[in-house]
């Protein structure tokens, strides 16, 4: 991975620019606003506080065209409307004006005018969350007088001290705090995506759960070929998991800010070197272990999601380094590409690859299970669950026909994965017998108008399993994880 923090290359689209044009811009600025005042209306300039001669880039005009629509939404619930807007565009950076007005009743107690306030509201926002200190944001009256900023000065975006102490001591090079710069819009993306990756594990984990009927395994019907566990000893093991899923992506996020630190001191002819992910993976590995300690806390025990945990442990922080990545190459070449489940995949078995291999090399002969998945890049789910489960959702109606495409999916897992679960059980004849059978009513299943009758089939897989004790507990975390790549990519 490449880190662009501080570098140049990322603004090579847009041109450097000096002081007069800086200047020819805000003067641009004074007199379109000077001629858009009227009485009865407050005004907001926004644009965005970028140190150094680089004013632009692909993703600096992206967080401007974001924190725009950021600033629609706290303008609206705030009170203000807007009456008219204007904009201006050039290498020295982007630039918006609003012209508003509220019938809104201010603290007459307080003395506020809508100015006032309104300037009260943006001080507020901008200490509000860390990437708004890249806002710039100046409140004019109806009369074109700007408003100071009430109480503090804003601090530098380096160290505590006032911004304008740094400022004019020069404490700080232009490039040290374009970085910091870059580090504030790239973490402002990562909060975002988070969101989203926290709420795809839980989806995914309560998705393959509530399949019923699930073969051998644990539904909303039956406990399957389980003894020890039934559906509420899966919700609690998940409730207990979730915060080590977000513990999982702090952790990366810790080690991605670490590489912008080290990118950043590296010679340019260094900069693709390979990642050395063993520092990440073992703190992972450590943060994992006590998941693994809490949820068998919740159940007494019974560890009900080792494999999904060991695998999202990997998967999570593999997807905020992929969506990272592909920062990096819409900062410099404008095109953004979600993270695909490949490139995520490629990324966990990076992760694990050393540790993996160590392990082999002790254990020849044994069954790999999750780390055998793992290493390979989840080659049953990239070449097999996951495009079947697209393909199947895409020609059915998936409000319908979800369950019928993850059933589908789930007979693709288990007829052709190597299950360490079942190997315990069942020693190779059940690995084989589930393999087999999976496979027959999967073929069935495909065929026009057999869809009722794979409900009658699952049943009587159902019950077989559970006559022969065998639970396809590893196809059942594939599963969790062909939904979880659905989801994000």
């Amino acid at each position: 991975m490449s880190n662009y923090g501080g570098n140049s290359a990322l603004y090579a689209t847009f041109p450097a620019v000096d002081t007069p044009q800086v200047l020819e811009q805000r003067e641009r600025q004074v007199a379109k606003r000077q001629a858009f005042l009227r009485p009865g209306y407050v005004y907001l300039d926004f644009s965005l506080n970028l140190p150094g001669p680089y004013k632009r880039s692909y993703l600096s005009d992206r967080f401007f065209e974001d924190s725009e629509r950021h600033l629609a939404d706290l303008l609206a619930k705030a009170g203000f409307e807007r009456a008219r807007d204007f904009s201006l565009s050039s290498e020295a950076g982007l630039y918006r004006c609003w012209e508003l007005f509220t019938t809104k009743s201010f603290n007459n107690k307080l003395n506020l005018d809508a100015a006032a306030e309104l300037k009260s509201f943006t001080t507020t926002w901008e200490e509000n969350f860390p990437a708004a200190r890249l806002w710039d944001l100046d409140v004019y009256a109806e009369d074109g007088i700007k408003l100071s900023r009430p109480g503090q000065s804003r601090p530098c975006l380096i160290c505590s001290e006032p911004a304008w102490v740094c400022a004019r001591s020069r404490r700080h090079s232009w490039q040290e705090l374009l970085a910091a710069s870059e580090q504030l819009m790239r973490e402002y993306y990562w909060t975002s995506y988070k969101e989203l990756l926290l709420k795809a594990a839980r989806q995914a984990a309560l998705t393959e759960l509530e399949l019923t009927p699930k073969p051998g395994l644990v539904d909303m019907v039956n406990n399957g070929a389980h003894h020890d566990m039934d559906y509420d000893s899966f919700q609690r093991s998940l409730t207990a998991l979730e915060p080590y899923f977000a513990r999982y992506l702090e952790i990366t996020e810790d080690f991605l800010r670490q590489e912008l630190v080290v990118g950043r001191e590296r010679d340019t002819a260094e900069q693709d070197d390979p990642l050395d992910l063993r520092p990440l993976f073992e703190r992972l590995q450590r943060t994992g272990q006590e998941a693994e300690v809490a949820a068998l806390a919740a159940n007494q025990g019974v560890n009900c999601h080792l494999g999904l945990n060991f695998a999202l442990a990997l998967l999570l922080p593999a997807a905020l380094m992929a969506f990272d990545q592909n920062l990096t190459d819409f900062a410099q070449n404008g095109c953004w590409q979600q993270p695909s489940a490949e490139q995520i995949a490629c990324l966990a078995s990076d992760l694990v690859a050393e540790s993996y291999l160590s392990w082999r090399s002790e254990q020849p002969e044994a069954a790999g299970g999750a780390r055998e998945s793992a290493f390979a890049a989840y080659p049953l789910i990239l070449k097999g669950s996951l495009p079947l489960l697209r393909s199947v959702l895409a020609e059915r109606d998936p409000s319908t026909n979800g369950d019928y495409a993850l059933s589908l999916a789930l007979l693709y897992l288990m007829a052709h994965n190597h299950d360490s679960n079942l190997l315990r059980r069942g020693g190779k004849e059940g690995l084989l017998y589930t393999q087999r059978e999976a496979g027959r009513i999967l073929e069935r299943a495909r065929r026009p108008g057999s869809q009722s009758a794979l409900t009658r089939d699952l049943i009587r897989f159902d019950q077989e399993l559970i006559a022969r004790n065998l639970s396809p507990g590893g196809s059942a975390d594939l599963l969790a994880l062909t939904v979880f790549l659905k989801l994000i990519s």
